[in-house]
């Protein structure tokens, strides 16, 4: 349950009669190690008896006394030591200001009815944790769970820490699975995780590893202000023997109690949670390194030292720690930031596709703005991710999640909606299985808006997370609002059926799906931000550009480009601007390569746009007719022969509308083309003899770009123009100079029959 002081301040801490409170969930089940020793689960006043202990919350907060025992909980104890530790250190309440009953001085107490509750942080909440005082004992009533060591009392802190802790996060059950001191803290204490790995052995660090000298400064500030509680684990690389020869566990969590750098070098005190088998290298108790300045320097007496029995306490020099811990756990201190905002989200499975490497605008986003105070100062923002645990995570099943953060520029883009994975970005997160991954980042004037976008590497089930985001000055954060208020979200489906490819590259272009847009406005006119996005399938490369105009497109002319979502991307393109209302645009979406077929949806976030798809080059014709071939041109009508030029004849059976297109190809295909459409006068003749241009006087009904000769990949068109009913036509086809054996395609689109067509003109619908 959700930790309400409410809650603790109205809980009711005594039972009825002489029964102690017994937890309603039950009891912990036993791991394999208690179980050979376990003799029952004894309550306090039954081991104080048996031990002559005074039973108390605690005599003495210090992580010198906590000892681990029978628990695989190392991190957990680890985390118990430095927060111990911090407490003594600062006296500052951290892990006694947690547990309850307390006195009204704040301060827990021992309860008789034995019923506590405990505050500890998971899945981005402080939770609340009931728990009773029943302990697993053996037959001496020797505690087989984590304690203190004390002659005269018997401690019940760790003890009941630790089992609340184990209820909340290890499923009931003393066979805690294992976790790690980062988290672990984050759950006793709420403080900030990060985790610091050392770059390998030729120190350049990879994405995901940290410079040592900047990992030791991080370290040494950090526990010289006490802003920080630092842990550390052994590297997993190091084989079991050879970390025994020296005294350390492989993949073992320990506490680092003191962080000192001397006249002598630089040195660490740690301790191990076992309260056992320390150090045995250099600057171990019993080892030559020692000397009198050195000892003096770090206060420490090396001779009572090696008098004692194994505490598992001890110094380590800074080069021995980074030959053999292969990362430190850092947690950071929430009070140091004024500042806080925290969201809790839902992923779905279903939302967006399975692998984000092409495409993340569906992926959560969050828009963080930095305040002016923020950028001027170039304040620092800790953003940390938390994905919720289960159940069964809890109890020990491996789960295949993993999340990281990264961070973009959005600063330029018309919704802050960021589509490209691989472009703007400021700050690239790595993916982990880790439950928390933090992001640092200062503030910057060149970044003042930036989008944090949630990632996951091969989704396979739905997510539930926590987002925090702390700063010491203020700032503005919140959800990406794409599809709500000013910008709605349009979803239309489209199809290349197939794919007439890119503009200038091929001769197929104006065959690509093409939509009318157009934004409503009022009288006032003006301008709305609009953004397009074009899905597909991965496997297609596909752009889209957006032209003045409204209607169909043979190609891309630069003076008519509103807008392109420039480079053919896999899978997904997306542009935005700003659009004048009430004008006709024309948009058009394409693959890489000509001819691809498949799906996709064409996506439009903007206020009181209409999209309306152009139909299809010939598409609802009755009629369609082709021909194709060769012909030999004698030029344009200035070479004085233009009725020389290959044409074709046709009757129109009734009153209709028709539109052509022509297109050349092979050698001489760039040359600049015109196919003209004359009525024919009474004589069968489309031209005076002797006329030096083409004039409308001259029977013209219709000229490919109003009679200029011009080159196309895509050809040129005649418009829909109208034919009448009995009446004869010739279509004539010409190139602005002479030219031999040109290939060509003739594609005639009619609402109503043609007959005739001089043999050439054959009709395929």
């Amino acid at each position: 349950m959700p930790f309400l002081d409410s809650d603790v301040r109205s809980a009711n801490f005594t039972t009825l009669g002489l029964t102690p409170f017994e937890d309603p969930d039950g009891l912990l089940s036993l791991s394999n190690s208690q179980k050979p020793h376990f003799y029952k689960f004894a309550r306090p006043s039954e081991i104080g008896s048996r031990h002559s202990k005074h039973v108390c919350m605690y005599q003495n907060i210090s992580p010198y006394t906590i000892k681990q025992t029978l628990v695989t909980d190392c991190s957990f104890i680890a985390s118990l030591c430095i927060s111990a530790a911090y407490e003594r250190r600062f006296r500052k309440r951290l892990v006694t200001a947690i547990i309850y009953p307390q006195t009204s001085q704040g301060k827990p107490v021992y309860n008789e009815c034995g019923k506590y509750i405990v505050k500890l942080w998971l899945n981005g909440v402080a939770r609340r944790v009931v728990i009773d005082d029943r302990l697993p004992v053996d037959r001496n009533y020797n505690l087989l769970c984590s304690h203190t060591k004390s002659s005269t009392h018997l401690e019940l802190w760790v003890s009941l820490l630790e089992k609340a802790f184990l209820k909340l996060t290890g499923a009931m059950s003393y066979a805690f699975p294992g976790s790690n001191s980062g988290i672990d803290l984050y759950c006793l204490t709420g403080w900030i995780p990060e985790r610091l790995f050392f770059a390998g052995s030729a120190g350049v660090p990879g994405e995901h590893e940290t410079k040592p000298e900047k990992i030791w400064q991080r370290l040494h500030s950090a526990f010289s202000y006490g802003d920080c509680l630092t842990t550390a684990s052994v590297s997993p690389d190091i084989s079991e023997s050879a970390a025994d020869a020296v005294g350390l566990v492989t993949q073992h969590a320990y506490g680092v109690l003191d962080v000192r750098e001397v006249r002598s070098g630089r040195f660490l005190f740690m301790k191990n949670p076992w309260a056992s088998k320390a150090w045995k290298g250099r600057f171990s108790p019993h080892d030559i390194s020692w000397n009198e300045r050195i000892a003096k320097e770090l206060h420490y007496d090396y001779e009572k030292a090696r008098q004692c029995t194994d505490d598992g306490l001890y110094w380590i020099c800074w080069d021995d720690f980074k030959r053999y811990f292969t990362s430190v756990h850092l947690n950071w201190n929430p009070h140091l930031f004024k500042y806080k905002y925290t969201v809790h989200d839902l992923w779905p499975k279903g939302k967006g596709p399975d692998n984000d490497k092409y495409c993340v605008d569906e992926n959560p986003q969050f828009v963080l703005m930095p305040g002016k105070e923020s950028m001027r100062k170039k304040s620092s923002f800790y953003i940390l991710l938390s994905r919720h645990v289960d159940l069964l995570e809890q109890q020990g099943a491996e789960i295949d999640d993993f999340l990281t953060c990264f961070v973009y520029d959005s600063s330029k883009s018309v919704t802050k909606k960021i589509t490209y994975p691989h472009e703007n970005v400021i700050l690239r997160g790595v993916y982990s299985g880790n439950p928390h991954f933090l992001v640092r980042i200062d503030a910057c004037e060149d970044y003042p808006v930036m989008n944090l976008v949630i990632r996951q590497y091969k989704k396979w089930r739905d997510i539930t997370f926590s987002l925090q985001v702390y700063s010491t000055e203020s700032f503005s954060f919140g959800p990406m609002t794409v599809g709500q208020g000013n910008f709605p979200v349009q979803r239309i489906k489209g199809a290349f059926d197939p794919s007439g490819g890119p503009s200038g590259r091929s001769s197929a272009f104006h065959s690509n799906p093409q939509y009318r847009i157009v934004v409503k406005g009022d009288a006032r006119g003006g301008e709305r931000n609009v953004e397009f996005t074009v899905k597909a399938n991965p496997k297609l490369c596909v752009s889209f550009s957006l032209l003045q105009g409204g209607g169909r497109k043979d190609y891309i002319s630069t003076t008519d480009e509103v807008f392109c979502s420039g480079d053919y991307r896999a899978g997904v393109a997306c542009a935005s601007g700003r659009l004048r209302v009430d004008t006709a645009y024309t948009l058009v979406a394409s693959t890489w390569n000509a001819g691809e077929t498949g799906s996709f949806v064409l996506e439009c976030a903007g206020k009181d746009v209409e999209i309306r798809a152009l139909r299809m080059e010939g598409e609802g014709a009755n009629y369609q007719y082709r021909a194709e071939g060769t012909f030999a041109s004698v030029g344009c009508a200035n070479y004085g022969r233009y009725t020389e030029n290959a044409s074709i004849e046709f009757t129109a059976a009734k009153t209709g509308e028709l539109f052509g297109r022509l297109a050349t190809k092979g050698k001489g295909a760039d040359t600049p083309i015109n196919f003209t459409l004359f009525r024919l006068s009474e004589g069968g003749q489309y031209l005076p003899p002797h006329a030096s241009s083409i004039a409308r006087d001259c029977g013209v009904v219709a000229s490919t770009n109003e009679g200029v000769y011009k080159a196309s990949s895509g050809g040129v068109t005649i418009g829909a123009t109208k034919v009448k009913a009995g009446c004869k036509y010739c279509l004539v086809v010409s190139t602005f100079e002479p030219i031999s054996n040109l290939g060509y395609t003739l594609k005639l689109y009619s609402s109503v029959e043609l007959s005739g067509g001089n043999n050439r003109l054959a009709r395929i619908k």
